[in-house]
């Protein structure tokens, strides 16, 4: 086929739509290394505690913010990222370990609530995922919806049944309120369908 069509033959992992393809253990670890290469750039001596803060919020938060939106991220990917996010935050880096004063998920809770307002990366994955969740939901007679529906066997009801095969994504994506990827069914617990023609509803299954 790369004769016919004159191009090159490619080899995994490659890049497509600026998303690693092929490991994804190489994707992840390529996030890890461009917080590192981020932080290398900033000395924490030199920051107040409120600047490491903000910097956190504003800029090492959205680094990896591209991949959580796509891809699921496994939980030692998520302790490693916020393994250096801590670092940062208490003034340490690689040769100097601090100690972590505040229990992360202290810190992590809105300021409101006592915390600094920081990113729970875990839940914001599963947030950021959920928007697509959601548009499966509500553009379920779009083209990109057809498609995939007849690609991958997609159930959309948010009950736990899935018929999805052969897409990783679309599995964690169909598997977002069945409680496997979270402690409870969130998405689903708050969301209702209206029966409409009844069509689209299993009335004993769906709220």
């Amino acid at each position: 086929m790369a004769s016919i069509l004159h191009c090159q033959v490619g080899s995994t992992p490659f890049s497509y739509l600026g998303l690693p393809i092929g490991m994804m253990i190489y994707t992840w670890h390529l996030v890890i290394e461009k917080v590192k290469k981020r932080l290398s750039r900033w000395k924490c001596t030199t920051l107040s505690f409120g600047g490491r803060i903000g910097l956190l919020n504003s800029v090492l938060h959205s680094i990896p913010i591209y991949f959580l939106s796509f891809l699921k991220a496994p939980k030692g990917i998520i302790s490693s990222i916020e393994s250096l996010f801590k670092s940062f935050l208490w003034g340490g880096d690689q040769d100097n370990k601090k100690i972590n004063w505040v229990a992360w998920d202290v810190v992590c809770r809105d300021k409101n609530h006592s915390g600094l307002g920081i990113k729970y990366l875990l839940a914001f994955n599963l947030a950021l995922l959920g928007k697509w969740r959601w548009r499966m939901l509500v553009e379920k007679n779009s083209l990109w919806m057809r498609v995939i529906s007849s690609l991958y066997g997609i159930t959309l009801h948010l009950s736990n049944e899935s018929g999805v095969k052969d897409s990783r994504w679309w599995v964690d994506l169909n598997r977002i309120e069945d409680g496997d990827l979270m402690s409870n069914k969130w998405l689903s617990n708050n969301c209702c369908k209206v029966i409409g023609n009844g069509v689209d509803n299993k009335f004993w299954l769906d709220k």
